[in-house]
C-alpha cells in the first residue's frame, strides 16, 4: 500500500493527533490551501503508517465533502448555510493537516439538533467532479419561488391547498403566522378556501363525527395529475413546468412531498 509519496506503508485503524484520536469513518477538518479560505471538510477512508518507527509519519485518505460554492453552478438560494456535498473525489494528505474533528449528518439527523455548532453541517446530495453530476439529480421544490427546501428558510403549510411556502415569499413573519390558528396562503384567499375551511371547522366543532374508517377524501383534479411538474437542471435552457401537486398533510417539507420536482446539474446554473 503506497501513500501520497509514493512510499509503502501498512493499513492501521486509529491515530492520534493534538492529543485526539481518529478513526476510519469520521468526518475532519484541513487545512486549506490559503489561509482565508474555509477549512476542507473530508471524511477518513483509510489510515496508512509509512513508518514502523516514526508515529508521526502518517497519512490519510479522505473523500472530500464540496461546499455548494466549489461545485458546478456555485451557491443557490435552496443551499443551507451548512450544507455540503459527498464525493467520490479521493485524496492523500498528512495527518498534521488535520484541524480536528466534524459532523456531517444527513439533512433529518441536522434537523433534530438541539443546538447547532461550528462543527456540525449536512449532506443531502452526492457530488461527482468529475463528470459534475449530483446524485438524487432531482428534488421536489415548493413555494411561489419554486425552489427546493431550505432547512434556515422557515416554511409555513396552507391549510387549505396544503401546499409549503416560504414565510418570506408569503410577505409573512414566523411571528404573524403563529398568531393565526389556521394559516391560508394568498390564492386560497382569493378562492374563498379560508371562507369554506372555518364553515367546515364551525361544523365538527358543532358535534359532527369524523369517521376514520372510511376512506381519505382524494382531490380527483390531483389524481388525475399525477407529478405536475419538473425543473429541469440537467440540461441549458430547461424550465419550470407548472409544479402545482399538493404535497401530503401535515409534518415538515420532505422528499416524500412531491409538489414538483427539480432536476439537479448543469442547467439553470445547477449549482
Amino acid at each position: 500500500m503506497s501513500g501520497k509519496s509514493g512510499r509503502k506503508g501498512f493499513k492501521i485503524t486509529t491515530f492520534w493527533h493534538h492529543g485526539m484520536q481518529y478513526k476510519a469513518g469520521e468526518s475532519v477538518l484541513v487545512n486549506p490551501d490559503e489561509a482565508k479560505s474555509p477549512p476542507f471538510i473530508g471524511r477518513i477512508k483509510e489510515i496508512i503508517k509509512m513508518s514502523a518507527t516514526d508515529d508521526d509519519d502518517i497519512e490519510i485518505t479522505v473523500a472530500w465533502f464540496y461546499r455548494p460554492e466549489e461545485a458546478v453552478g456555485g451557491r443557490k438560494t435552496f443551499h443551507g448555510e451548512r450544507e455540503v456535498f459527498s464525493s467520490d473525489h479521493l485524496d492523500t494528505v498528512h495527518k498534521n493537516t488535520v484541524i480536528g474533528k466534524c459532523r456531517v449528518h444527513t439533512l433529518k439527523k441536522y434537523e433534530a439538533l438541539a443546538q447547532v455548532t461550528d462543527q456540525d453541517f449536512f449532506s443531502r446530495f452526492n457530488y461527482k467532479p468529475a463528470n459534475k453530476e449530483f446524485e438524487p439529480d432531482r428534488v421536489p421544490v415548493y413555494c411561489i419561488c419554486e425552489q427546493p427546501y431550505n432547512p434556515d428558510k422557515k416554511m409555513v403549510l396552507c391549510d387549505g391547498c396544503e401546499e409549503w411556502f416560504h414565510v418570506e415569499c408569503v410577505n409573512e413573519t414566523q411571528a404573524s403566522v403563529d398568531s393565526k390558528p389556521s394559516w391560508f396562503c394568498p390564492d386560497c384567499k382569493a378562492e374563498g378556501k379560508a371562507d369554506t375551511a372555518a364553515a367546515k371547522k364551525a361544523r365538527l366543532d358543532g358535534g359532527s363525527e369524523l369517521n376514520f374508517n372510511q376512506p381519505p377524501f382524494v382531490n380527483p383534479g390531483l389524481a388525475a395529475a399525477g407529478l405536475s411538474g419538473q425543473v429541469m437542471l440537467a440540461a441549458p435552457g430547461a424550465g419550470l413546468v407548472a409544479p402545482n401537486l399538493q404535497p401530503q398533510l401535515g409534518g415538515a417539507p420532505n422528499a416524500l412531498m412531491q409538489p414538483g420536482l427539480m432536476q439537479l446539474g448543469q442547467g439553470l446554473g445547477g449549482f
